[in-house]
C-alpha cells in the first residue's frame, strides 16, 4: 500500500514537472534587453574591425596627395629606390612600333601581263621589216622605241633561236621582280613614306611547312615566315623584307641601279656577247614600262596590328632607373604628380618590406588604440546623453553603417586631387544631423572627422578644416522644415571648409592658388552634397525611419486621409486630438523638445477610436452608454484595444515609426481606473467575504512605457484634457491640482522610467499645461439678457 502511494506521488511530481512555467513578464523583458544589447555589441565590433581595416588600408597614407605642392623637396628615405622608367620604355615601345615596315601585299598579275607584252613586242619587231613599218598604235604604246633600239631588237630576233633567248631573258629578268612587287605612285600613304624598307607579304603558310615555302625566295637571307597579326598561330605568313629602291619604278629605272645590275646579270647568262650601248637601250625599253605594272597594296590593318605587337612585347625588359637614398623624388614647389604618387607608393613598399616586424606591430596597435578610443568617446556620450538612441540596436546600426560606408567611400577617393573626399563625410554628417539631436550630431561628426583625418594621413590643420566645416553643417541643420533648408546647409558647410582653408593655408604659407584651389573645391563639394541630400531626403527617411520637419508638415496637413477619416467617424476624438495637440505643443516648447513631433504625434494618437467610436464618451452624443450592458473587463477590453487597432491602421497606412511610439505609448501601462473600481466593486457584492479577486494587470495598457521626452508629454497633456472636461467649476486652482495629481500618480506608477524626464522638466510641464487649459476655459463675462446655461 506504502508503494503505490509512493508510486502514486512520484507520478504527480512527474507530472507536474512536465508543465510548462509561465514566463515572468520581467524575465521576457530582461531577455529582450539582452538579445538588444548583444545586438548592439555585435554591430560596433564589425564596425570597428571594418574602420581599421579602412585606416589600415595597404600601409601607411601618402604624405601627399595628387596636386599638392611641397614646400621643400622630397627626397628617398629608403636606402636604395629601383623602379621602371615609364618615359624611356615608353620611348623604346614606340621605337619598337615604329620599327616595323609597312605590310605590302604583291599581287603580281600586273608584272606577269608586263611580261607577256614584253614578248609580244619581240614577236612583233621580229616580223617588221623595217622602223618605218611599225603601225602608229605600238609607236604610241612604246614611246621608248626608237630606231636604234628597234635596229637591236632586230639584231637579236634574226632566228627563232635568238627569239628564244629574248623571251627567257625576259623571264629570267622578271624572276624577282615578280617575287618583290613593283610600287605604285600612291600604293603608299603619306605617314608610311619615311620607310626606306617593305615588308612584302607573298602567301600564308602553316607551321612546320616554312622550308618548302622559303624555298621558293630567290634571296634566303631575306626570307622567311612571320606570324599573321590578325590570325592567332600556327598561321603565318611568307614574307621578303626589300629595299624600296627595288620596287619604285624611278629607282628601278635608273642606270646603275641595283634593278639594272640585275638586268646585265640576266642579259649576262642569255646574250654574253651584247654591247653596251645595245644592253642600255634594250633595258631603258623595258624599264619605261615599270610604272604600268605596280603590284603592292598596303595592308593597313596587318600593319598595325604587327607594330601593337611590337610594341607591346612581352619579352621586352623595361627600362629602370636606381635612385639611391637622398636623391629627390619631388623637387620643392612643384606639384605632385602622378608618377610621383608611383615613386611614393614604391617608397612606401620597399619601406614595409625593410621594415622589422614591430614596427608594423606598433602601427597595427597605435591605430586600434586611436579607433577604439573614438568609439568610446561616441559610446560614452550616447549612454550618458541619448540613452533611447543607445538602447536601439536599428540606431546604432544606421550609424555604424554611415560612418563605415562614409569612410569606405572616402579612402576610395582619398588619392583625388580635389578633395572630393570630403563631400562624402559632409554628407554623413548632414545625414546624421537629420536623424538625431545637434548635440549628438556634433559628437558623431567629431568622431568622423578624427577617423578621416586618419584614414587622409593628414596632421591637426587637417582635422581642424574637417571638423570646422562639419561643424558648420551640423548647427545650421538644426530642423529640416523646407526643401531648401539643406542647400543652406550645404552653402554653411562649404563656407566653414572654404573658410578654415583660407586660415589654415595662409598661416602654412601655401601658394595662393593652392589655397585658392582648396578653398573652391572644398566649397564645391559641400554644396553638391547638400544638394544630394536634399535629392535623396525622402529615400533616406524611408530606409531609415527618419522623421524630418518637411515629412511632419506633410504628415500634420489636415486632409491627411487618416485624420478626414476620423473627422467623419469620430468627430469627438478628432476635436480632443486637436486640443491636446495644442496643449502639448506648448509643453514641449516650454522644455526644449521637438513641439512638431509632439503636435502631429497627438493628431493620430487615437485613430484607432474610428473602429469603435461609440465606445468613448467624446463620441457618445445621445445620452446613451455602450458600456451599460457590458461586463468591466469586455469595457476595458474595447477601450485598451484602440491602441493596438491604432497601430495596425497607422502600419497599414504607411506612418513613420515615431508617429507609431505616440500611438503606442500615450498610454503606456497605466490603469483603467474606472472600469477596474467597478469591477472591484461587482467583486465584493458578490464576494460575502470581501476579499477581492480581481487582478490589476488585466486592466492596464500593454505599454510600451513612454521612451521618449515627446511621448510621455503627449501621455500627460491626454490625461489632463480629458480629466478637465470632468470639472463642473475648472477654475484655475481645480485645473492645477487636477494636473499636479495626474503626473503624481504616474510618477509613482514608473510610466516615466524610460523616457529621461527630469523633475524640473515635470515642474515646467505642468505649469505649461495649467496654463493652457487655464486658456482654453478661461471665464467670459456674463451679459444682463443672458440666462444661465
Amino acid at each position: 500500500m506504502s508503494s503505490a502511494r509512493s508510486s502514486l506521488r512520484v507520478g504527480k511530481l512527474q507530472r507536474g514537472h512536465l508543465r510548462p512555467i509561465p514566463w515572468d513578464p520581467r524575465d521576457r523583458e530582461r531577455l529582450a534587453r539582452q538579445q538588444r544589447r548583444g545586438i548592439i555589441l555585435a554591430t560596433v565590433a564589425t564596425a570597428y574591425l571594418a574602420t581599421c581595416l579602412l585606416i589600415l588600408g595597404d600601409g601607411p597614407p601618402l604624405e601627399y596627395r595628387l596636386g599638392d605642392r611641397p614646400s621643400r623637396d622630397v627626397v628617398v628615405k629608403v636606402e636604395r629606390l629601383e623602379r621602371i622608367d615609364p618615359v624611356r620604355t615608353n620611348a623604346a615601345a614606340q621605337q619598337r612600333y615604329e620599327a616595323v615596315p609597312p605590310y605590302m601585299v604583291n599581287q603580281p598579275t600586273p608584272i606577269v601581263q608586263l611580261t607577256n607584252t614584253l614578248k609580244s613586242l619581240f614577236d612583233t619587231l621580229a616580223e617588221t621589216p623595217s622602223y618605218g613599218d611599225l603601225n602608229k598604235e605600238t609607236l604610241e604604246a612604246w614611246k621608248a622605241l626608237d630606231p636604234s633600239t628597234f635596229a637591236t631588237i632586230k639584231r637579236l630576233t634574226t632566228n627563232p633561236d635568238d627569239l628564244a633567248q629574248l623571251r627567257n631573258l625576259v623571264d629570267r629578268f622578271f624572276e624577282p621582280i615578280l617575287k618583290r612587287g613593283i610600287l605604285g605612285p600612291d600604293a603608299l600613304p603619306a605617314g608610311e613614306q619615311r620607310y626606306d624598307r617593305l615588308l612584302v607579304v607573298t602567301h600564308p603558310v602553316t607551321a612546320g611547312s616554312g622550308s618548302n615555302a622559303n624555298a621558293t625566295f630567290a634571296d634566303p637571307k631575306a626570307t622567311g615566315t612571320v606570324p599573321d597579326p590578325l590570325v592567332s598561330s600556327p598561321t603565318r605568313l611568307g614574307y621578303k623584307e626589300v629595299e624600296r629602291d627595288l620596287v619604285t619604278p624611278e629607282s628601278m629605272a635608273r642606270l646603275n641601279g641595283k634593278v639594272h645590275v640585275e638586268f646585265q646579270e640576266a642579259l649576262a647568262r642569255v646574250l654574253p656577247n651584247l654591247d653596251a650601248a645595245s644592253e642600255t637601250a634594250l633595258f631603258n625599253l623595258i624599264a619605261s614600262k615599270f610604272a604600268t605594272a605596280p603590284s603592292l597594296k598596303f595592308d593597313p590593318e596587318r600593319t598595325t596590328a604587327a607594330r601593337e605587337l611590337a610594341k607591346n612585347d612581352p619579352k621586352a625588359e623595361p627600362a629602370r632607373v636606381i635612385l639611391p637614398r637622398g636623391s629627390v623624388l619631388i623637387p620643392g614647389g612643384q606639384t605632385v604628380t602622378l608618377d610621383h604618387l608611383e615613386l611614393l607608393r614604391l617608397e612606401r613598399e620597399v619601406a614595409q618590406r625593410e621594415s622589422p616586424t614591430a614596427s608594423v606591430v606598433s602601427r597595427l596597435i597605435s591605430i586600434g588604440i586611436l579607433v577604439a578610443m573614438v568609439f568610446g568617446m561616441m559610446a560614452v556620450h550616447l549612454q550618458l546623453r541619448h540613452g533611447d538612441v543607445a538602447r536601439d540596436p536599428w540606431a546604432v546600426a544606421g550609424i555604424c553603417l554611415v560612418t563605415v560606408s562614409a569612410l569606405f567611400i572616402a579612402r576610395l577617393l582619398s588619392w583625388e586631387p580635389h578633395d572630393a573626399d570630403l563631400g562624402v563625410i559632409a554628407f554623413a554628417a548632414m545625414v546624421m544631423s537629420v536623424a538625431f539631436k545637434p548635440s549628438l550630431a556634433l559628437t558623431l561628426g567629431f568622431g568622423l572627422a578624427v577617423l578621416t583625418t586618419l584614414i587622409r594621413g593628414g596632421g591637426f590643420d587637417d582635422f581642424l578644416v574637417i571638423m570646422g566645416g562639419l561643424s558648420a553643417g551640423i548647427l545650421t541643420l538644426d530642423d529640416v522644415r523646407t526643401r531648401t533648408k539643406v542647400l543652406t546647409v550645404g552653402l554653411a558647410t562649404g563656407t566653414g571648409f572654404a573658410l578654415l582653408s583660407l586660415a589654415v593655408g595662409l598661416a602654412n604659407n601655401q601658394a595662393v592658388e593652392v589655397i585658392a584651389s582648396e578653398c573652391f573645391w572644398r566649397f564645391i563639394w559641400s554644396v553638391l552634397a547638400g544638394l544630394f541630400l536634399g535629392g535623396t531626403l525622402p529615400l533616406i527617411e524611408r530606409a531609415g525611419g527618419l522623421v524630418t520637419g518637411v515629412s511632419l508638415l506633410e504628415l500634420g496637413d489636415q486632409t491627411h486621409p487618416l485624420l478626414q477619416e476620423l473627422v467623419r467617424r469620430a468627430p469627438g476624438t478628432h476635436n480632443h486630438s486637436m486640443t491636446v495637440a495644442t496643449i502639448a505643443e506648448a509643453a514641449a516648447k516650454r522644455i526644449g523638445a521637438d513641439a512638431l513631433l509632439v503636435r502631429v504625434g497627438a493628431y493620430f494618437h487615437d485613430i484607432g477610436k474610428m473602429f469603435k467610436p461609440d465606445y468613448f464618451v467624446e463620441n457618445q452624443s445621445n445620452g446613451r452608454n455602450r458600456h451599460a450592458n457590458l461586463a468591466p473587463a469586455m469595457s476595458t477590453l474595447v477601450i485598451i484595444g484602440h491602441v493596438k487597432d491604432g497601430v495596425e491602421l497607422a502600419r497599414s497606412n504607411g506612418l513613420p515609426q515615431k508617429i507609431i511610439d505616440f500611438i503606442e505609448q500615450h498610454h503606456g501601462t497605466t490603469l483603467v481606473e474606472y472600469f477596474y473600481r467597478q469591477a472591484q466593486k461587482l467583486e465584493k457584492e458578490r464576494d460575502n467575504d470581501g476579499h477581492t479577486q480581481i487582478s490589476e494587470s488585466a486592466f492596464r495598457y500593454p505599454g510600451p512605457k513612454p521612451r521618449h521626452r515627446e511621448t510621455a508629454i503627449l501621455m500627460i497633456a491626454d490625461a489632463c484634457e480629458s480629466a478637465s472636461r470632468t470639472l463642473s467649476e475648472p477654475t484655475p486652482g481645480r485645473l492645477e491640482g487636477l494636473v499636479a495629481d495626474i503626473i503624481e500618480k504616474r510618477l509613482r506608477d514608473g510610466q516615466f522610467d524610460q523616457c529621461g524626464l527630469t523633475l524640473r522638466e515635470l515642474a515646467e510641464i505642468r505649469e505649461s499645461i495649467v496654463k493652457s487649459l487655464t486658456a482654453i476655459y478661461h471665464g467670459r463675462v456674463k451679459y444682463p439678457d443672458q440666462k444661465s446655461a
